[in-house]
């Protein structure tokens, strides 16, 4: 359509086709969008823009399981997050610092 436009006015058959494309081509992107969020089980596209709340819940869960509540050092059970992150800091800097003979 954009070449017939250079080389010569549209005519009103070709306008009424632009257009008429034009909202098909609406049409069949709003159903595939409802397509995709029937088919999906993800609550963020069904929800949409709730996909921050989404990725930041998983997030939270992520960080939630992976925490360190105790550690047991030495014998001792520690649970202050301050002392573990220490704890944790030393015995690395201790291990990195040891110079092994292969």
């Amino acid at each position: 359509m954009e070449n017939v436009l250079e080389v010569r006015e549209m005519l009103e058959v070709e306008r009424a086709r632009k257009t008429q494309v034009s909202v098909e081509l609406e049409r069949v992107s709003l159903m595939e969008e409802i397509s995709w969020r029937q088919n999906s089980g993800a609550p963020w596209l069904k929800e949409g823009d709730k996909c921050i709340k989404f990725f930041h819940w998983v997030d939270n869960s992520h960080r939630r399981n992976s925490a360190i509540d105790s550690l047991l050092a030495d014998g001792v059970t520690i649970s202050n997050q301050t002392e573990i992150r220490d704890y944790i800091v030393n015995y690395y800097e201790n291990l990195l610092s040891k110079k092994f003979s292969w």
